[in-house]
């Protein structure tokens, strides 16, 4: 293994297989030795004939005679293709670990704008959705008078909606902000919840011939805003 004949190696100092900035490893590998101790599985690098370094895996045993120390048994065996395969996968964690990051600071960056396009549209639409809601309230105030009780319900449906619109406003930027501060989770009646979203979408059954008959439902442990729009999602699908 280290390219010694015989008559080259029998006689010489074990120190001629070892590299020179690893020589304190033989001194503290014979003071174990002397104290009757083993040392198993030291994986270290040694010197061939040639000058090449591998990596070997040493067991050192004593060898006694009556109660002394008279030598010592070496086994050692070549691990360098296993060291090679050890550093190439090293290099390849650190290649991943490296690619993480790079896809994490990509994510936080992505999350911040989609936070900020978030309160932009946001603002955008609660602008329109504040004059309908101001003008709505205006016109039930001047023309209350001029207004039949079908044309004060058309008004308060309108505005109960301009309601669920800011709501869900509210649930957007919730959304966005998810990805840092995450879920609100409790208890959910979902009999309730679903019995709640059909009530607000009962003015889309207009001139629809449509039954529903709720059912005993599970509660659930979820985040009751984003239930409520599933909720708002399958039923107003269904009446469609």
């Amino acid at each position: 293994m280290y390219g010694y004949s015989p008559n080259q190696a029998i006689g010489q100092s074990v120190s001629i297989l070892i590299p020179f900035e690893r020589k304190d490893e033989l001194r503290r590998i014979l003071e174990l030795i002397n104290k009757g101790q083993s040392v198993e599985h030291f994986e270290t690098v040694r010197r061939k004939n040639n000058g090449e370094q591998i990596n070997v895996s040493l067991s050192v045993f004593p060898i006694s005679q009556a109660s002394d120390i008279v030598g010592a048994a070496s086994v050692a065996r070549d691990i360098t293709a296993r060291k090679r395969t050890e550093d190439e996968l090293c290099k390849h964690q650190e290649h991943l670990e490296e690619l993480i990051r790079e896809r994490t600071e990509q994510l936080e960056t992505a999350n911040k704008d989609l936070e900020g396009f978030s309160y932009s549209v946001s603002h955008d639409l609660r602008v329109p959705l504040r004059a309908i809601d101001g003008f709505s309230h205006q016109l039930q105030k001047l023309c209350a008078d001029k207004l039949d009780d079908e044309g004060q319900r058309y008004l308060n449906i309108v505005r109960d909606n301009t309601k669920k619109m800011s709501q869900l406003i509210d649930d957007i930027l919730a959304f966005s902000r998810m990805g840092r501060l995450g879920m609100t989770m409790s208890e959910i009646d979902m009999l309730k919840l679903a019995q709640n979203v059909f009530e607000d979408l009962k003015p889309s059954l207009a001139e629809r011939e449509c039954n529903i008959e709720f059912k005993p439902l599970t509660c659930c442990h979820g985040d009751l805003s984003m239930m409520r729009q599933v909720w708002i999602n399958l039923l107003s699908n269904a009446i469609k």
